[in-house]
Parts: structure tokens; C-alpha cells; sequence
């Protein structure tokens, strides 16, 4: 922190499809370059662990499992860094499948937010908002929820609350309820496809909620390394705030 304010950072490396290890080396990477940078806050796209567009091998214990390593990973290796940082994963429990934000730092796990809102066929929403304990592979079981805050001992004025994927574009979007609760910066994990007017369309929208939530957003979309025939992204990055 320096006069109040803490860096932050969005991400969006070159990852492979349905290659969890891979993409755990490679957001590691970034978390190492992010720390020597003095960042803070650190924020990766939404399945940032296996890809967005996996299709139905989200239903897969391999990949599955493979998520959940690749997130051990990258949990041992952040007690070198001093940031928060939340990368996307598939989580399974009680035989459905989540998109989830996992809240890294200093070498633990603090907490996982599923989407809330119904709009991709791959994945189910949770039935309400309370917070569970959840057990990801080999890691202990933290908190699970969607209405999380993540605050911080030494700048306690400090809030965090995640967005996940299509929450964003939900007609009261989560981060509503987060800045309601307290929170004053936003991080977004997006998973939109890139489109003529995708670039505009998301940095307008992310603008307009920072200004309009009076919160900080930090928002990180997939790369151009998921990119495929059928679908492309352009791994936008965007911060905001009070509408710039």
C-alpha cells in the first residue's frame, strides 16, 4: 500500500485447453512477474485453470482432478507472494459441477465463489446463498459461497468480492450485493467470447458499474490461446474506477 492505495492487475496468459498443469505453470508465471511488480490484487479469467471452452469434459474426472492439482499448485507456490490472487477452476460436489473463483494467498486457499446465475448448460448455480465448507482435491475445505468478502488485517477498510463469469451480465449482478455488503473493489473473472464490438461493449460495461457501485473493478477475460473455429477470445483486460 502506498498513500492508501494498493496495485493491482488482471492477466490472461497463453493457457491450453484441458491442460490444468500447463495452465497452473503458466499462471505461477504470472504471479511471479505480478509480485516483482509490487501488485496486490492479482486476477485471472474465469476456468483460467483448464479453458472455457472444454465442453463436456467439465464433466470429467480427469479434467476434473486435474483442476484440482493444478489449484494445489498454484496455492503451495503463493506463500512466496504477498497478493491475492483468483484464478477460475471447474469445482464437482455432491454430483454437480461449479464455475468457481478461488481466493488464493500466502500458501492457503480462503475461499471459493461459484456463479451464481443460471446461463451456461455446463454448469449449475448453487440453490441459495449460504456459505458451505468445500473440499477441493487434497486441499482442506474452506468457505464456499457467493456472497464472500475477503478483507485484510493490515488495510482494513480493504474489501473483496468476486464475479464470476455470467454473473456479470445478470439483470442485478452480484457485485450489487457485494457493494451493498461493503465491498470496494470488484474482481471479475470473465469468460466472453471476442466479437467486433466485445472490446467496447465489456469496457463500457465494466466502467459503468465501477461508477455506478463506486467500486474498483478488476477484470480479466480469456486469452487468444483458447481460441478455436468455433469460438475467440481476446483476453481484454480492464481496471476501473468511479467510472475510468
Amino acid at each position: 500500500m502506498k498513500h492508501g492505495f494498493i496495485k493491482v492487475a488482471a492477466a490472461a496468459p497463453e493457457i491450453k485447453v484441458a491442460d490444468p498443469l500447463y495452465n497452473a505453470q503458466k499462471i505461477i508465471d504470472v504471479m511471479r512477474q505480478s509480485d516483482e511488480l509490487g501488485v496486490k490484487l492479482l486476477v485471472f479469467p474465469a476456468l483460467s485453470l483448464t479453458g472455457a471452452t472444454c465442453g463436456d469434459l467439465f464433466y470429467q474426472n480427469t479434467l476434473l482432478r486435474g483442476a484440482a492439482d493444478g489449484l494445489r499448485r498454484v496455492v503451495a507456490a503463493s506463500v512466496e507472494f504477498g497478493m491475492l490472487t483468483f484464478v477460475g477452476l471447474p469445482v464437482a460436489k455432491d454430483g454437480k459441477v461449479y464455475n468457481c473463483a478461488a481466493a488464493v494467498y500466502g500458501g492457503d486457499l480462503l475461499g471459493v465463489v461459484p456463479m451464481s446465475c443460471a446461463g451456461d448448460k455446463h454448469f449449475s448455480v448453487p440453490e441459495d446463498d449460504s456459505v458451505r465448507e468445500m473440499k477441493i482435491g487434497d486441499l482442506y475445505a474452506v468457505a464456499c459461497g457467493t456472497r464472500l468478502l475477503f478483507e485484510c488485517e493490515a488495510l482494513p477498510s480493504l474489501k473483496i468480492a468476486a464475479q464470476v463469469a455470467g454473473d456479470a451480465d445478470a439483470p442485478v449482478p452480484p457485485a450489487a450485493d457485494h457493494a451493498l455488503a461493503g465491498a470496494n473493489v470488484i474482481a471479475q473473472l470473465s469468460s466472453f467470447n471476442m466479437s467486433v464490438a466485445s472490446t467496447a461493449h465489456e469496457t463500457a460495461a465494466v466502467r459503468e458499474q465501477s461508477a455506478r457501485l463506486h467500486c474498483g473493478f478488476v477484470m480479466a477475460a480469456p486469452g487468444s490461446g483458447e481460441s478455436t473455429t468455433d469460438h475467440t477470445f481476446s483476453g481484454l483486460c480492464v481496471v476501473a474506477e468511479n467510472g475510468a
